[in-house]
């Protein structure tokens, strides 16, 4: 669970810089990695993309009330745009994709909503 808890840190690090590096992390890259390890990994389901065996992307969900939500989903920088999507990740049959999905995204502006 480390190496995978490291690599989901890794994806967020990286991609958190290069796709808004106008807004600084809060926290440093160690306690990002901490918060990844002993809080997102124990409490929310999260799925990895992966390209020749290395993750490539994330995806966490956290079910409330019969509805699965997004709490985080990145992707690499460099794998952007080529399909990654919700079905390069894994997941067993009647996963989140059976179930009501609701999502809340941040737009530059600052203010978006999908569902």
């Amino acid at each position: 669970m480390n190496d995978d808890a490291s690599a989901v840190a890794e994806v967020i690090i990286s991609s958190r810089k290069a796709f808004i590096p106008y807004a600084p992390m809060a926290h440093s890259a160690v306690e990002t990695h901490h918060w990844v390890r002993n809080i997102l990994m124990p409490s929310c389901r999260v799925s990895v993309a992966c390209m020749a065996e290395a993750v490539v992307g994330i995806l966490a969900t956290s079910e409330a009330k019969g509805i699965s939500w997004i709490d985080q989903l990145y992707v690499l920088p460099g794998f952007v745009g080529q399909g990654m999507g919700l079905r390069r990740f894994p997941g067993p049959s009647g996963s989140i994709h059976s179930r009501p999905m609701q999502a809340h995204a941040a737009s530059t502006s600052g203010t978006a909503s999908a569902r």
